[in-house]
């Protein structure tokens, strides 16, 4: 039995992998600038360094053992806020983050970009108003919006991981 749960968690894993990660996020990072459009704001900008923080967290998240715990407070001993990640690859203080992050049980006939973005953006918890960022700032500055994502596959529990980060005021 417990070979039987091997191979199936190996075509999972598979499976998971052979839908390609980065092109996952690649569908994930247009449909976020597709909505953006939608609402007459500027595309978002991808990040490298968000990305890499981004990178950080999921990788923590993949140590949880409870979906329900996958949470932003969910305190990551090394980097413990969204910030912290940030500015542990950036000089820039002045930092507006702003940090999604859903977790969902991998099902392959689903379209995991799309699955994730209509999370995001059916929340009730501010994950649509990260997506939706406004580039003004209060003194009618205008700044770009960098955006930086890390999507993971926790095999154990068959759980697709991803988190977003959006950033105003970032100095690469």
């Amino acid at each position: 039995m417990k070979k039987i749960l091997t191979v199936l968690l190996l075509i999972v894993t598979n499976i998971v992998s052979s839908q390609n990660l980065d092109s996952i996020g690649d569908e994930l990072f247009k449909l976020v600038n597709d909505a953006r459009i939608e609402h007459s704001l500027t595309p978002a900008t991808y990040n490298e360094k968000l990305s890499k923080a981004a990178k950080i967290q999921s990788d923590y998240l993949l140590t949880v053992e409870k979906i329900e715990d996958i949470t932003h407070v969910h305190p990551n001993p090394k980097l413990e806020r969204c910030w912290d990640r940030v500015a542990s690859l950036s000089n820039d203080k002045n930092l507006i983050i702003y940090e999604n992050i859903t977790t969902f049980t991998y099902n392959s006939n689903d379209n995991i970009a799309l699955r994730a973005h209509n999370n995001f953006m059916n929340s009730k918890n501010g994950h649509r108003e990260a997506v939706l960022l406004e580039n003004v700032g209060c003194l009618g500055d205008v700044y770009s919006i960098k955006y930086g994502q890390s999507i993971v596959y926790e095999p154990k529990h068959n759980w697709i991981i991803i988190v977003q980060l959006y950033a105003l005021h970032f100095e690469d």
